[in-house]
């Protein structure tokens, strides 16, 4: 709910809605992430637990058995079931236990707050503080809540927000307009400092002394509702019994005794305070309203194609094992004459004795498998950045085997593909290229192996390069320091610099015509941004949320204009003072108002006072800025330069300014300062206020700065077709230049025709567009769309269709100037018309998060625009080119071992079943079992478990290095070939005839069918346990078969324990105490098999059949061997070739 404090000096502040502070039991900031209390574990648990059908199952099998007439004891079926459902409710609880003590260690953490009676500030508990609170944050500590600034030393503060967003760059929050003004209108808070005999001392009293003349004026503060984002915390502070003195100083700055409480003034829970010695607030927010917790992402879990595949087989074998029951129901009427009312006893006793045929452990064995599958990501060394150190990080390994089956691969452009780590390139000022900056690129040039080439009009159809510079001089090969290093050359002057030096002539050279237009537009690339400035070692580190900042502020330094610090301006307002070095030496600018940039503005616009004259300067996307310079200005020569400069791949940004007269500028001023108080419409306003300031704009020119690829990634690329995917970039650039960092990265070949679907300005353009696409084909071109055309496509259903059936033709899509709505768009149509076929998106900051949360497989890269992809996605790796051993070697074998498991799994009990129906017949359907129920139960959980596991799950069909040279063996998953309903159905029928054989050929041998059940170890039993080891044999025989490595250490191992563990089960309910209590009836059964010729015989013989199953694979391999065969053929031959003995 909306709050409201109200201070004085006189006690502890007023708190409206008075329970916020009564949240759990007055600890409303105390975080509790757990999800179960000690008496509510198990009942919650089991509640989510029996969410799943499968469950729900279960419990109904065990509720029948309950009943009388079941032919098996309760505790067979009831204990396997509750020790599958403890497993999964002591792993919820371990899980549980460790948020607990997570959540401990951030409770116990400590701050100062200020106690109202003593007048200072004491030591406490991060779940005491309470809303109201007034809280004092030192340099390099972290804020116990969100947080209303009201005090600051110096009047600014400087946050670290990585815990929270990922961003390492530092952020500069203020103080309350109001409360700065108070502040500055007295002496008491600098007096107070100056009577302490200490560093620390003079901290402390200087803060107290600050709260206590705020809250002597009456102060009174206000916030709304909390809501999701940082940009979304809004509130108010007034004053209800200002003082004289503090009335006369904000009436000499024209300053109401009321203020709006906006985004920066506002510091969040869990960020920590930097390069300021203390920072005084007032807490806003606490525990689960503060924007750490409401930011935690709630995103609907992905399902793997695959889950629902097995869903779908799971639910046909319920419906076979229905059928069979009302089979055996009305056969057991038809030749036992039984009663009409006796069906649903009959129907249900088979429904208990083949309840096995979907197995009890089959999801929670899925889960263990795909554990281990995603261990084996996090710990694989070659995907290791070597930089960072940071290895791949799959966040959930339930959609491990989606990665082996990928057919739409969306990737973003910066960040991804590239660096994002910006160099500045070239500029263009006053109709001037200056040329090259890039030293290894001028060099190059310098000695002829680069061309120079006009610039020319991009051209959507041809099959011409569009741009002169081979690959690798549009991405640079090597670091400026580097490049010079290498060459011999130091010093930019060496190079010839003819752009270095020419650019530092004309700043100093005030006769040059482009002098004047030079100093500007270095000078907005040194005041036209939010970034932040320190000083190590004698020399300026910058810091900014974007690179491109970054990139300007380091070399407008390098020629010159340096920008030394920035700090807040005086008088209580928003103002910001910058410090900077330039060519008439060390001066200030006054930067007054600030129109920051947005996905949706694109552009950047301040309003400074610099030598006593107002500027207005902006820099922005070309797309933008045309409309707000000169008219035509883009069209020109400048228009050319764009594009030649999009061409060699750079980024561009197109500069301008204006002066203003010193009565528009305050009017200007007075008007952004009421936006910014603003209590309703706050964004309308400061929009409309932008539009005032954004228009009648002198263009000064053009910057260009180059974000070079990523290690690998041309590679990755080629890898990535060769295996069959289908690549689509998505980005937010400029067209040529997504064109070209295309070519450069290896998906768009130099002679490939470009099919461009641009700058659709109606829905009929658009369908014009796509239809001559359609006529003209795509086949072997790359398709170019845009988001003016995208923005119609996606809006109507035709144009929807025939975009997928011309990308589908394409050899690669590249989509550029898309907004992030717009990129999941065009993910959800892949799915839409292709719903058979796995995409993934891969992207690195938070406007590629929709897209990784639309994909099936969302994959982040980590990079320099915080940590929110991250979050978001599936899997993380530090590198694009990691994703080739994700989806080749990690995915491919991931998907073959997912899809063996669960045939295996589902095949082995229905082995089991098989053999319980063929009893059926042969009994007449009285309604006994075939088999002992607890080696029946032993059999699921004991006994067959593991092996599937350890075989499956370590089974390795080649190194990933002859893997990666054979981008062919993908075709295995895009192709279903292990998971599909023809392999499905040889599984099952493969499980019935062994099954039915397992249980015949003892049968038969030993005459079952005239032996009394009821006998204690007599002829039914050793039949039956001879029936059940031929099980054993041949489902384990069957795993053997199936795995690749069939004579390592650990199949043979785990397989040795699998009959281990059945011998050691037979013995002890054959032949203990223990077994005569739990099946007293096989008592002796088990030695009598190895005692009887029939038995023995069948233990010997029927095993061979595995024999044909063996002979069944191999003429399968021989007739249509997959790639893989061919490989694994290869290689052994070649094994064999190197150790046959040469002959003399």
């Amino acid at each position: 709910p909306e709050r409201c404090f109200s201070f004085s000096v006189e006690g502890l502040p007023n708190v409206v809605p008075e329970d916020i502070n009564k949240r759990r039991r007055g600890h409303p900031n105390r975080i509790c992430s757990t999800r179960f209390t000690p008496l509510t574990w198990l009942p919650k648990s089991l509640f989510v637990q029996f969410q799943r059908a499968a469950n729900i199952y279960f419990v109904i099998v065990s509720v029948l058995t309950c009943f009388p007439w079941s032919p098996t004891p309760w505790p067979n079926s009831v204990f396997p079931f509750a020790l599958v459902l403890l497993w999964t409710a002591l792993k919820d609880l371990y899980e549980d236990m460790r948020r607990r003590r997570d959540d401990d260690a951030e409770n116990m953490r400590l701050c100062w707050r200020y106690d109202f009676a003593a007048r200072r500030f004491a030591r406490t508990r991060w779940d005491e503080v309470l809303c109201g609170d007034v809280l004092l944050s030192l340099q390099d500590e972290s804020f116990p809540a969100d947080m209303a600034i009201i005090g600051a030393h110096q009047g600014q503060a400087f946050i670290s927000t990585a815990n929270l967003d990922g961003e390492s760059n530092l952020k500069e929050r203020r103080a309350a307009d109001l409360c700065s003004a108070m502040l500055e209108s007295t002496d008491r808070v600098v007096e107070a400092g100056k009577s302490a005999s200490s560093e620390v001392q003079e901290r402390n009293k200087t803060a107290e002394a600050a709260v206590q003349f705020l809250l002597s004026q009456g102060l009174e503060a206000s916030f709304e509702a909390p809501r999701v984002g940082p940009a979304e915390m809004r509130g108010r502070m007034c004053l209800k019994t200002p003082g004289l003195e503090v009335q006369e100083a904000l009436r000499v700055l024209e300053m109401p005794q009321a203020c709006a409480v906006t985004a920066e003034n506002f510091v969040p829970r869990g960020c920590i305070l930097r390069n300021t010695a203390w920072l005084v607030s007032v807490v806003a927010y606490a525990g689960h309203d503060t924007q750490a917790w409401l930011s935690l992402p709630q995103v609907k879990a992905k399902i793997s194609n695959l889950q629902v595949n097995l869903n779908c087989c799971v639910k046909g074998l319920v419906i076979a094992l229905v059928i069979f029951c009302f089979y055996c129901a009305i056969m057991a009427q038809v030749q036992n004459d039984k009663m009409a009312s006796d069906f649903i006893e009959d129907f249900c006793t088979y429904w208990v004795i083949l309840y096995q045929i979907v197995p009890i452990g089959l999801y929670v064995g899925f889960e263990v498998m795909k554990l281990v599958l995603g261990f084996q990501i996090n710990f694989d060394k070659s995907m290791v950045d070597e930089k960072t150190k940071q290895a791949a990080m799959a966040r959930t390994a339930d959609l491990v085997e989606e990665m082996g089956q990928v057919r739409y691969v969306f990737s973003d452009k910066t960040g991804t593909l590239t660096q994002n780590e910006m160099r500045f390139a070239r500029c263009f000022i006053g109709n001037k290229d200056f040329g090259e900056f890039r030293l290894d690129v001028a060099m190059r040039q310098m000695r002829g192996a680069s061309k120079c080439c006009t610039p020319g009009t991009f051209s959507s159809s041809s099959g011409t390069s569009l741009g002169e510079v081979t690959p690798e001089d549009a991405v640079g090969l090597t670091s400026s320091k580097s490049a010079a290093a290498n060459d011999g050359v130091s010093g930019i002057e060496e190079v010839g610099a003819p752009a270095a030096a020419e650019v530092k002539r004309i700043l100093l050279d005030e006769n040059d015509p482009l002098c004047s237009d030079t100093r500007r537009f270095f000078l907005c690339l040194a005041v036209c941004h939010d970034a932040q400035v320190e000083h190590k070692g004698g020399e300026p580190v910058f810091t900014g949320s974007s690179p491109d900042e970054v990139a300007f502020l380091e070399f407008a330094h390098d020629i010159g204009v340096s920008l030394l610090c920035r700090k807040a301006a005086s008088g209580g307002t928003s103002g910001t003072l910058l410090q900077f070095n330039g060519p008439l030496g060390r001066q200030e600018i006054a930067v007054l108002c600030v129109a920051p940039f947005s996905s949706e503005r694109k552009r950047m616009t301040v309003l400074c006072e610099y030598c006593g004259d107002y500027i207005v300067f902006t820099k922005g996307a070309d797309s933008v800025m045309g409309p707000l310079c000169d008219p035509g200005v883009l069209q020109g020569p400048a228009g050319a330069q764009l594009e030649y400069y999009a061409r060699q791949g750079l980024r561009t940004l197109v500069i301008a300014w204006k002066a203003l007269d010193k009565s528009s500028a305050t009017e200007l001023r007075r008007s952004y300062d009421a936006a910014r108080n603003a209590m309703d419409d706050r964004e309308t306003k400061l929009e409309e206020w932008a539009a005032r300031v954004e228009h009648s704009l002198t263009f000064l020119g053009i910057s260009a700065i180059e974000d070079r690829l990523q290690q690998g990634v041309p590679e990755a690329i080629c890898m990535l077709r060769e295996m069959g995917t289908l690549v689509w970039v998505l980005t937010g650039d400029k067209t040529e230049t997504a064109v070209e960092i295309s070519r450069s990265c290896g998906l768009v070949d130099d002679d490939m025709a470009l099919v461009g679907l641009l700058g659709a300005k109606s829905p009929e353009d658009a369908k014009k567009m796509l239809g001559d696409a359609e006529a003209r084909g795509t086949s072997d071109c790359a398709l170019v769309l845009d988001g003016a055309s995208a923005k119609y496509i996606l809006a109507d259903s035709w144009s929807r269709k025939t975009l997928h059936d011309l990308s589908a033709a394409s050899a690669a899509c590249i989509c550029c100037r898309l907004a992030p709505q717009q990129k999941r768009g065009l993910i959800e149509l892949a799915r839409e018309f292709d719903p058979g076929r796995i995409t993934l998106a891969i992207g690195d900051g938070a406007n590629d998060v929709s897209m990784i949360q639309g994909a099936h497989v969302g994959v982040a890269v980590r990079g320099k625009e915080g940590c929110q992809a991250v979050q978001a996605c599936d899997v993380a790796v530090s590198q694009f080119r990691f994703l080739v051993l994700l989806l080749h070697c990690h995915g491919r074998r991931a998907y073959r071992r997912i899809s063996v498991f669960l045939l295996y799994y589902i095949y082995k009990h229905v082995v089991l079943a098989a053999g319980s129906m063929c009893w059926a017949n042969e009994s007449s359907f009285d309604g006994n079992v075939s088999y002992p129920e607890w080696v029946s139960s032993a059999y699921s959980v004991f006994i067959t478990a593991l092996p599937v596991i350890v075989v499956l799950g370590i089974d390795q069909d080649v190194p990933d290095k002859t893997a990666l040279a054979h981008p062919e063996l993908y075709a295995e998953g895009l192709d279903h070939v292990h998971f599909n309903s023809g392999v499905f159905a040889t599984w099952m029928f493969r499980g019935c005839w062994h099954g039915a054989l397992a249980w015949m050929v003892p049968s038969l041998a030993l005459g079952a069918a005239d032996a009394s059940i009821d006998e204690v170890g007599g002829t039914f039993w050793v039949c039956s346990i001879t029936a059940f080891t031929l099980v054993v044999v041949l489902v384990n025989g069957m795993l053997w078969i199936v795995a690749l490595n069939r004579f390592s250490w650990a199949t043979l191992g785990v397989l040795a324990l699998s009959f281990f563990a059945y011998f050691l089960t037979l013995l002890v309910l054959g032949h203990t105490p223990l077994g005569d209590l739990m099946q007293g009836k096989m008592a002796g059964a088990p030695l009598a098999m190895l005692e009887t010729g029939g038995a023995l015989a069948s233990l010997c013989l029927t095993p061979l059949v595995l024999l044909l199953d063996f002979g069944a694979l191999w003429v399968a391999v021989f007739l249509k061997p997959t790639p893989l065969d061919k490989l694994r053929w290869r290689r052994r031959r070649q094994s064999l070739a190197r150790v046959r003995p040469t002959t003399p």
